[in-house]
């Protein structure tokens, strides 16, 4: 009862423009769309926006429109993944430990002498292939960042609001 004030402020400016994309999701981003009929979302690019419908672009020149009302969750990516990135850091950075030791410890007094080959390259692609995937392991994914539709369409029509608090 005490925000009523609120409550009237809010309807006296008027309705919000149920049909624009948000400004903060371009054409051409690279979307992750959860919609109640399915249980995997749609993931691709964004494609079209209007009031109605949504329509996101697949990599294998699909699309898959997605009406507006069963939308459940809009995600936009906002860092790429650099799993690939670490696990070439950590092939490197382990396979190079490895190449080194193996070059001091035939620089010593003892030597390579009687030292089996494929030993040595089976050890040796092993540290890489460790090293990959920690590498991999440790390096952040995708970063999705949540899109808060506002004001949409209901199911039952009419129009709708919604309030997103995260923490």
């Amino acid at each position: 009862m005490r925000y009523r004030w609120l409550l009237a402020a809010s309807l006296a400016l008027g309705p919000a423009d149920v049909g624009a994309a948000p400004p903060e999701v371009p054409l051409g981003s690279r979307v992750r769309v959860r919609v109640e009929a399915r249980t995997e979302p749609v993931v691709g690019t964004l494609a079209e926006w209007n009031e109605t419908q949504l329509r996101v672009a697949l990599g294998d020149q699909r699309a898959v429109v997605v009406p507006r009302a069963e939308i459940r969750q809009l995600e936009m990516l906002s860092k790429p993944s650099r799993k690939r990135k670490g696990a070439i850091i950590g092939a490197s950075i382990l396979g190079g430990t490895m190449l080194g030791l193996f070059v001091w410890y035939c620089g010593t007094d003892m030597g390579c002498q009687g030292t089996n080959g494929g030993r040595v390259a089976g050890l040796l692609a092993g540290s890489v292939l460790v090293g990959g995937l920690v590498g991999a392991g440790v390096a952040p994914g995708e970063q999705w960042r949540r899109v808060d539709l506002g004001v949409g369409l209901t199911k039952g029509g009419g129009v709708g609001a919604r309030v997103s608090i995260a923490f």
